[in-house]
């Protein structure tokens, strides 16, 4: 892993902290986060690309990400009303898409959905089992971005993506 990679990994960390405390705290993922780690993710395809088709590409992934994403949040919302997924969650994701591209974002998707029902079960005892319960998935998003952008940061050569591994 090269020096440049570690200075992008730790403004992402410093991007995913607040993105979880908010969203622990306030039930919402800021706008403003979510556009900083977009920015950081095209700077981050830029500097380790070293062309601008590596931040089209990206931008790419983007878009992939928003189509399969929010049409999956789309249908699940018409089959079951109240069934949801956050707008920043999605936000999140396409964000984060910048970074490990559309399949990355679908495996920051699972490794958050894991940690989220491990968590819920973990708590269960205090809380109850209720599924219809909503709960903060920022932070569970923030652990998932950080597993994945980790694995990904030993893979040569960039652009990278997940199903590469």
């Amino acid at each position: 892993m090269a020096g440049l990679e570690l200075v992008f990994i730790g403004l992402l960390g410093l991007v995913l902290v607040p993105v979880a405390v908010i969203d622990a705290r306030e039930r919402r993922i800021p706008n403003l986060l979510n556009g900083l780690l977009a920015l950081l993710g095209l700077a981050h395809a830029w500097a380790m690309g070293q062309s601008w088709h590596a931040v089209q590409t990206s931008l790419l992934n983007g878009g992939i990400t928003v189509l399969l994403l929010g049409g999956s949040a789309w249908v699940i919302r018409l089959l079951s009303p109240r069934s949801r997924i956050g707008l920043g969650d999605l936000k999140f994701l396409a964000a984060a898409s910048l970074w490990v591209g559309w399949d990355g974002s679908i495996a920051v998707l699972f490794v958050a959905s894991v940690l989220a029902t491990l968590v819920t079960l973990a708590m269960a005892p205090w809380q109850g089992f209720d599924l219809g319960r909503m709960r903060p998935f920022g932070p569970m998003l923030a652990v998932g971005m950080l597993a994945v952008v980790g694995l990904l940061s030993f893979q040569h050569p960039y652009p990278r993506h997940w199903g590469a591994l």
